[in-house]
């Protein structure tokens, strides 16, 4: 139990916990999007959803140290996020649209293909909203404010 309390403590842990709340949701939310609309397009509107609450999620409980300006952070979330995007709709799109449907039903494979997306940027994601969106800036570290 004590490790497991240590494990869910880092930021590591808590970030993935955060991410994996935030990519369930993505990935939940396109499964009615698809209905009105194509499968890629349903993954864009999606990852824009999984990105708010994202960004809410971290800034609260993964980076609370982050000692920059909301708008601030929340522009570099955005930069790391169309980097990270570009990743997860390739991943998906080739996946669910390309390659699995070879093997399964078109609905398992964007399903599947979506999931594996959602998942592929999670450790890149990671370092860099904490070493670029929410940094602790030097006057938030001299304000004690900062790690």
């Amino acid at each position: 139990m004590v490790r497991l309390q240590g494990l869910l403590s880092s930021q590591l842990a808590l970030f993935l916990l955060v991410g994996g709340t935030a990519a369930g949701v993505q990935w939940l939310a396109r499964f009615p999007l698809n209905r009105v609309m194509p499968f890629a397009a349903a993954v864009v509107v999606a990852y824009a959803i999984g990105m708010f609450i994202a960004f809410e999620l971290n800034r609260r409980f993964v980076f609370p140290e982050g000692g920059d300006a909301r708008h601030r952070q929340f522009v570099r979330f955005f930069l790391v996020n169309i980097l990270s995007f570009a990743t997860v709709w390739a991943v998906s799109v080739v996946l669910g649209s390309v390659i699995l449907p070879r093997f399964m039903s078109l609905q398992a494979a964007e399903a599947v293909g979506h999931g594996l997306g959602v998942l592929s940027p999670a450790l890149a994601s990671y370092f860099l909203h904490k070493h670029f969106t929410f940094r602790a800036t030097p006057a938030a570290a001299s304000a004690g404010t900062g790690p």
